[in-house]
């Protein structure tokens, strides 16, 4: 490393991020390279001086090489030479096509017990009929082999209402990885009412044990956002059911998102009190401010340091930030829907690349048939594939690229190019704070 940081010329990364700890120390990230790390209050000049002129800054501090050789390692300065847009092209490019994972998002109804006043969805009382259910394990023989992994979710509607579907389906495709040593991942998005006991043993039993629950504050918000449409109360069944799935599990997994608009904002940090202290570290907070004409009347001032707050309160209560786990993954596209290895399928057999769509006949981008082959409608699918965030001139100029990976390609298709695509990362220098505090210091 010594010769390599004698002789080749460095620039410091445009990807890099650096924030003031509450203890002076210097934290630093890298939405490149996936680097964390932390500098002592002695060495935060040190750091400034390297990145200001990192071609002879180093010799004058007596730990300036030491640090020079630590953000060399870690991503933080690279060769003049690099261009980090074409490589995080490169990766996208190698990313669209590629097998080592496919994504397999599944719909067993479009149904829904809940009447949340902000959903999107038009809830229809339709199921997957036994048909749909055969062909996807039809599909499964044919394509699981292919691939390094699967990674199977349930969306819906509510797709606890279709139990039987869920469990046949998760029993069958874990079987056809299993036979063909094929990685499994299996994750449920759900209102959390229907958690049962007897539920929550026959989900785990299936390979489920990461599980997507919404909960809108404590009671009073949370009863009045997401009615159930008999009128019964949800609050208590769904925190129970919670409990449930993480003391049933050492290995299970809570993402909590949190609807808001200014009514249940200032009440979000009383929810955190109700769940055991011990099962916090595996419950991931997100929140979500509610949009659309729906809630117009009652938008948040100040958002992004109010919500900061509550992040705060969340972790000093053992809980953890999901934004957390977006900041150390490998990022190859946008999402799912970017990669050719995916696909969502609705009760009828009608495929989507995005789990947002409407999930219309008329929508659809293709189908599935009658003995597992994927119908791809061309002419829909070139349209999807038409748009490219790496086209984006400000795309191409963002330092948040790494974390992103060109943006929504389905809001890009409808003509509508995110006006505030850097909201996912405006606690990022939370997140690396609290990352820090986990990793302990680099230099």
């Amino acid at each position: 490393m010594k010769s390599i940081t004698n002789t080749v010329k460095w620039k410091p990364s445009r990807y890099s991020f650096f924030f003031g700890g509450e203890d002076g120390t210097l934290l630093a990230f890298s939405s490149a390279s996936k680097a964390v790390g932390r500098f002592s209050r002695e060495n935060q000049a040190t750091v400034k001086a390297i990145l200001k002129s990192p071609g002879d800054a180093a010799m004058q501090f007596p730990s300036g090489l030491k640090i020079k050789k630590y953000l060399v390692k870690n991503g933080f300065l690279i060769p003049a030479a690099t261009d980090e847009y074409e490589q995080l092209k490169v990766r996208n490019r190698e990313g669209i096509p590629s097998r080592e994972c496919f994504d397999l998002i599944l719909i067993p109804t479009l149904d829904c017990n809940f009447r949340c006043f902000y959903c999107f969805e038009e809830h229809r009382p339709e199921v997957m009929p036994r048909e749909v259910v055969e062909r996807l394990v039809l599909w499964g023989e044919k394509n699981i082999p292919r691939y390094g992994n699967i990674s199977l979710s349930w969306f819906g509607g509510e797709p606890l209402l279709e139990l039987d579907t869920v469990l046949r389906l998760s029993e069958s495709l874990r079987a056809i990885c299993q036979r063909h040593s094929v990685g499994f991942h299996n994750m449920i998005t759900t209102n959390g009412f229907g958690l049962h006991q007897d539920v929550v043993t026959s989900l785990l039993d299936a390979g489920i044990c990461a599980v997507n629950v919404t909960m809108d504050g404590p009671a009073l918000w949370h009863e009045r956002f997401r009615r159930h449409r008999d009128g019964e109360k949800t609050f208590d069944r769904i925190v129970q059911g919670i409990v449930r799935v993480t003391e049933s599990a050492s290995d299970a997994r809570i993402d909590l998102r949190i609807n808001y608009d200014s009514r249940n904002f200032d009440s979000i940090p009383d929810l955190f009190h109700v769940f055991p202290t011990e099962i916090r570290g595996r419950m991931f907070v997100m929140l979500r401010q509610i949009f659309g004409d729906r809630t117009e009347g009652h938008p948040l001032p100040d958002k992004t340091r109010r919500e900061k707050e509550i992040y705060s309160v969340a972790a000093q209560q053992g809980y953890r930030m999901s934004l957390m786990e977006t900041l150390l993954g490998r990022k190859e596209t946008f999402c799912y829907a970017d990669k050719e290895s995916s696909m969502v399928v609705n009760p009828f057999g009608d495929l989507y690349k995005c789990s947002l769509s409407k999930f219309t006949r008329e929508s659809r981008v293709g189908r599935l048939g009658e003995k597992g082959e994927v119908e791809w409608d061309e002419e829909r699918m070139v349209r999807w594939k038409s748009v490219d965030g790496f086209d984006d001139p400000v795309c191409r100029e963002c330092i948040y690229l790494p974390l992103c990976m060109g943006g929504c390609r389905s809001q890009r298709v409808d003509g509508h190019v995110p006006q505030e695509c850097e909201q996912p990362f405006e606690h990022l220098d939370l997140a690396v704070k609290l990352l820090c505090g986990l990793r302990g210091e680099a230099a």
